[in-house]
């Protein structure tokens, strides 16, 4: 009974992993400016937030982290590396946020993938 407990709020961690980390790749493949990759809005904000908290949360209930759990580390300094470069610009930063964002999607998406194959078995 544990187990599927467990199980089924790891699906739930995975879902919202998904959704969060869809809207902030759609948001860096989206922007135009560079300004908009330095001023972001609240609710971009918020859901990396969420992101973050649903990965720690997924910690606590996975016990244990695979290889891929740590790349979204990668794409959380791909996202938030604009803030503090002023005074760059290029297409070096929004090419380092689109490609980085996708980090962001990545893990959750092998999460979903194993977790299907795993109840088909």
């Amino acid at each position: 009974m544990k187990q599927s407990i467990q199980r089924i709020i790891h699906f739930i961690l995975v879902i919202v992993l998904l959704a969060t980390s869809i809207f902030t790749v759609f948001y860096y493949w989206t922007a135009t400016t560079t300004s908009d990759l330095r001023s972001l809005p609240t609710s971009l904000l918020t859901v990396i937030i969420f992101y973050i908290l649903a990965q720690l949360i997924k910690r606590y209930v996975k016990k244990s982290m695979k290889w891929y759990d740590w790349i979204y580390y990668l794409g959380l300094i791909a996202i938030l590396l604009p803030l503090p470069l002023f005074s760059s610009e290029g297409d070096w930063i929004f090419s380092t946020t689109k490609y980085g964002s996708l980090l962001l999607f990545i893990p959750p998406l092998i999460e979903l993938l194993e977790l299907i194959l795993s109840k088909k078995k």
